[in-house]
């Protein structure tokens, strides 16, 4: 069923719910899997999201759009194994703890231990580190394997098995430590206008701001200042943080193919996939993941989309034109080994196809 097209923002919460975000005096809109609706007054209410007379846990929401527009490029900063993605300077590293001043949170000392990656120049916002690599990632791109020994002001000691190598910072852009981690509790993720990504439990979201208590303190804002806002744990995870088996060409992860920023008509999307063309991701399920959810549109031209589950399809859309209304999907996969979300052209220009907030759901 399509949205309403005068919806400004939107949440999504999994199986049936879908409301605009709480920036204003706006009616939700709620279906259920029959497709009857409902409409209501959304309150955020002791971790419970209240619509009308339907009551759904915060760690079931996919999907809130904010009113800030989510920054192309990161400053320097760090991104942690549990998925936070701090913007800031100042950073060394020494006997086991990082040494760092966070934008939005300060001076902080972090274990290297829940240090993934860090950022020592701007990088494109979509940019992900080589999967399975540990090491040094220079300013022209290329890679010095290895372990991080120290970090100071002036150099940065890699050691590769062999001998530790002091590399000049300038020519750092990036320094590898560790994969991120796989979620094990369910937590909201909160994208902040600087870039930030906080992982932490929902308090308080509305016209008045946010309050969100992460693993190093609380964060408080106004509703200008955060761009997006998602649950994840061990029974949803967004498709963006499955490791990708294979992509084709004019793909965009979390952003369109050209950068820009994902949008279903007026709404932020806060992760998700840009396709131009007849554009494919695919990724590894493990046979643990019941469905996938999430909401799709075409930007551009005409296509169908649909959901291959093993290479059998297990879901297809109906012919879809432009228009800043999108559609919520449910595709069944439980067993897959392998999803597969795929564009199909109708004619022979090639559309631009927008999956917002796609989600593997365990139950």
């Amino acid at each position: 069923m399509p949205l309403p097209a005068h919806l400004p923002t939107l949440i999504a919460c999994v199986g049936w719910l879908l409301v605009p975000a709480l920036a204003g005096a706006v009616d939700a809109i709620v279906f259920n899997r029959d497709g009857a609706a409902a409409v209501g007054q959304p309150v955020l209410k002791d971790g419970n999201l209240l619509v009308g007379q339907t009551s759904v846990p915060c760690e079931r929401v996919i999907g809130i759009g904010g009113v800030a527009t989510k920054p192309r490029w990161l400053n320097p900063g760090v991104t942690l194994t549990n998925g936070d993605i701090l913007r800031g300077g100042q950073i060394t590293l020494q006997q086991g703890n990082l040494q760092f001043t966070s934008d939005v949170l300060g001076p902080c000392t972090i274990p290297t231990s829940a240090v993934a990656v860090i950022m020592c120049k701007a990088r494109p916002a979509e940019w992900r580190a080589p999967a399975g690599f540990v090491g040094v990632i220079l300013a022209n791109d290329d890679t010095k394997a290895g372990q991080v020994e120290y970090i100071n002001d002036q150099k940065i000691g890699i050691n590769d098995g062999r001998r530790v190598a002091a590399l000049p910072r300038e020519r750092i852009a990036a320094i590898v430590l560790r994969e991120q981690l796989r979620p094990t509790e369910n937590h909201q993720v909160l994208h902040l206008a600087n870039g930030d990504r906080i992982n932490g439990q929902l308090k308080t979201l509305g016209a008045q701001g946010f309050e969100l208590v992460s693993d190093r303190g609380t964060v408080r804002g106004s509703a200008e200042e955060w761009s997006s806002l998602w649950s994840e744990g061990p029974n949803q995870t967004p498709w963006t943080s499955v490791t990708t088996e294979t992509q084709v060409p004019g793909v965009g992860f979390d952003y369109l193919p050209d950068g820009s920023p994902l949008t279903i008509g007026t709404r932020r999307v806060g992760h998700g996939l840009g396709m131009r063309g007849a554009g494919s991701s695919t990724a590894s399920t493990n046979g643990s993941w019941k469905t996938l959810v999430g909401e799709i549109a075409v930007i551009e031209g005409s296509a169908k989309i649909q959901v291959l589950a093993d290479n059998k399809p297990a879901w297809t859309s109906s012919l879809m034109h432009a228009s800043p209304r999108g559609q919520l999907f449910i595709a069944p996969i439980a067993g897959a080994k392998s999803v597969r979300i795929t564009v199909i052209p109708t004619d022979a220009a090639a559309p631009l196809v927008v999956i917002g907030w796609p989600t593997l759901v365990k139950n």
